[in-house]
C-alpha cells in the first residue's frame, strides 16, 4: 500500500516539474538574484548637473559586482575614471529623472579623451546613460534593440549595427537615481557604423561617407552654430560623423575649406531628398532611388516603427548614414520611450492605424519626414514592406508572438527584483498618473509585473491589427 503511495507521489511530483518546465517560461519563475552593475557618479564640488547640457568635470567608479553596502558613499572618499558629463534630451531633459551623455578622459585635466570598453561592449569614449523615466517598464529601447538585432538581410546575413545596451543602476553624489540603460552612443568605428573615413580634401566625391541624425524642432535650439544644416527642401540634419568638434576645428583653421564643406553637404542631401521629391504614382522612379538607397535597411526601418507604433521614428531620432559603396542606409534605431502604446495624445495608445502618413501635431511641432511618403507610392517598395512582414509573421518566424513574448520575458526578467524595488522606491510611479498631460496612457498597473503584461498585451493586439492591414500600407492614416 505505503509503496503504491509513494510511486503515486513520485509520478505526481515529476509530472507536476516537467508540466512547470514546459508551460511556464524559465525567466518567469523569479528574477535573478545576482545584482546589476553600479555606476557611482561624482560631479566636481558636487554640483547639480545643469539641465541645459553645458558638461561639467565628474568622476566615474563602475561596479560590475556591487555589494549591499556599495549604494550608500562618502563621496569625498569615491575616486574613479575622470568624465566629463551632460544632462541629454529635448523633451526628456525636463524630467525628473534624467538621461547623461558620459565623456572619459585619461587624467582630471581632461585634454584627451580615452575609449574604454564598458561591461563587454565596444570601447568608446562616449557613452550614453538613458533613465527611461516615462517608460515605466525599463525596457522599450532594450526590447526594439534586440528585435532589431534579429533582423537580417537575405540569406541571413546582418542587416545593420544596433547599439548594444546593459541595465546598470547610477548613484550621483551619494544619491541614488534609479536603473538606467547604458548604451553605446552611435558613432564611425569599426565595431559600430563601419565607414571609410570624410575626404575633405575631395568633395567631388559622390560616396564620401558620412552620418546624419534628423531631429526635430527645438533640437537646435541649445546646440551651437555649425551643429546642423538644411537641404535645399528645409530638412534640417545633425552631424554625427563628421564629429562636430572635428568640424568646428575646420571652420577655425580655414574657414574656405569649411563653407565648401557646408555647401557640399547641403548640395548631397539636396539632390538625394530631389529623388522623392519626383516620385509620383504615376512616375515612381524605380531605376532612381533604387541606386540611392539600400533597400533593406530602408524596409526594415519603415516595418519596426509600424510594429512599435513609434511616434518619434518619422519625425525625429532619425539616424541614417551613406556607406562603402555610395548608398544611403537607414538606422542606427534610437528612441523607443514613447513607442508600444506609451503616449496618450493622436491615438498613439491604441493598437489601430499606421504611424507614417502624419505630417505635424499640433503641441508637437514636428513635421514627418516625407521620405517613407514618397518610397510607398512606388509598388516595389510598398511591397518589398508587406512581403519582409508576412514573412516575419510566419510561425516561428522573428515576428511570431511566441517569439516576441520570449524576448520580452527575456529582457524584463534579467533585472533583479531588488533592483527594481529600489528604482521604484526612489520614484513613486507605479499605479498613478504622470504629472505630465502628454505622456502614459491608462491603466497605470501598481506592479512591475503589471507595466510588463501592459506592454505584452499591447504588442500582441498591434501586431494582430497589422496583420489585417498590412496590405493597406501604401495609404498611411
Amino acid at each position: 500500500m505505503f509503496s503504491s503511495y509513494f510511486r503515486f507521489l513520485a509520478l505526481f511530483i515529476i509530472i507536476i516539474t516537467i508540466t512547470i518546465t514546459l508551460v511556464i517560461p524559465k525567466q518567469l519563475l523569479a528574477h535573478p538574484s545576482k545584482a546589476i552593475p553600479l555606476i557611482k557618479i561624482v560631479t566636481e564640488q558636487q554640483q547639480l548637473i545643469p539641465k541645459n547640457k553645458k558638461k561639467i568635470n565628474a568622476t566615474w567608479l563602475l561596479l560590475e559586482n556591487p555589494s549591499t553596502t556599495d549604494y550608500a558613499c562618502e563621496s569625498e572618499k569615491e575616486s574613479g575614471t575622470p568624465i566629463k558629463i551632460n544632462v541629454r534630451g529635448n523633451f526628456s531633459r525636463h524630467y525628473p529623472k534624467r538621461s547623461y551623455q558620459v565623456e572619459f578622459y585619461t587624467d582630471n585635466e581632461r585634454n584627451k579623451e580615452t575609449a574604454l570598453p564598458l561591461l563587454g561592449m565596444s570601447p568608446s569614449s562616449e557613452w550614453i546613460l538613458i533613465a527611461s523615466f516615462i517608460d515605466r517598464t525599463l525596457i522599450r529601447n532594450a526590447f526594439a534593440f534586440e528585435l532589431a538585432r534579429q533582423m537580417t538581410r537575405e540569406k541571413g546575413k546582418p542587416l545593420w549595427y544596433v547599439s548594444q545596451w546593459r541595465q546598470v543602476e547610477v548613484v550621483i553624489n551619494c544619491k541614488y537615481k534609479g536603473i538606467y540603460t547604458l548604451v553605446e552612443k552611435i558613432e564611425r568605428s569599426k565595431d559600430r557604423v563601419n565607414i571609410d573615413k570624410f575626404d575633405f580634401d575631395d568633395l567631388n566625391k559622390s560616396d564620401n561617407p558620412f552620418i546624419l541624425k534628423r531631429d526635430g524642432r527645438g533640437a537646435g535650439n541649445i546646440e551651437e552654430a555649425g551643429e546642423t544644416f538644411r537641404s535645399t527642401w528645409s530638412t534640417k540634419f545633425t552631424y554625427v560623423y563628421p564629429s562636430k568638434s572635428k568640424i568646428a576645428a575646420l571652420k577655425q583653421a580655414d574657414p574656405l575649406k569649411h563653407a565648401q564643406f557646408e555647401q557640399y553637404m547641403i548640395n548631397t542631401m539636396t539632390d538625394f531628398e530631389s529623388i522623392f521629391k519626383a516620385m509620383t504614382p504615376e512616375e515612381p522612379h524605380d531605376e532612381l532611388w533604387s541606386k540611392a538607397i539600400d533597400l533593406p535597411t530602408f524596409v526594415h526601418y519603415f516595418l519596426i516603427q509600424e510594429v512599435f507604433k513609434n511616434m518619434d521614428g518619422f519625425k525625429r531620432s532619425i539616424f541614417f548614414f551613406r556607406d562603402k559603396q555610395g548608398k544611403f542606409q537607414m538606422g542606427p534605431l534610437w528612441d523607443f520611450d514613447i513607442a508600444m502604446g506609451n503616449y496618450w495624445p493622436y491615438h498613439q495608445n491604441l493598437t489601430s492605424g499606421f504611424q507614417h502618413g502624419h505630417g505635424y501635431y499640433l503641441l508637437d511641432g514636428n513635421t514627418e519626414l516625407f521620405w517613407f511618403k514618397r518610397l510607398l507610392q512606388s509598388q516595389q517598395f510598398a511591397s518589398a514592406v508587406i512581403k519582409q512582414y508576412q514573412e516575419y509573421r510566419k510561425p516561428g518566424a522573428l515576428l511570431d508572438w511566441d517569439n516576441v513574448n520570449q524576448l520580452i520575458d527575456q529582457i524584463a526578467w534579467q533585472t533583479p527584483q531588488e533592483a527594481i524595488d529600489r528604482n521604484f522606491k526612489r520614484w513613486h510611479v507605479l499605479g498613478k498618473p504622470p504629472k505630465l498631460f502628454f505622456t502614459m496612457a491608462p491603466p497605470y498597473p501598481h506592479t512591475y509585473e503589471g507595466e510588463i503584461k501592459k506592454l505584452k498585451s499591447w504588442q500582441k493586439r498591434r501586431l494582430q491589427w497589422l496583420d489585417q492591414h498590412i496590405t493597406e500600407i501604401a495609404r498611411g492614416d
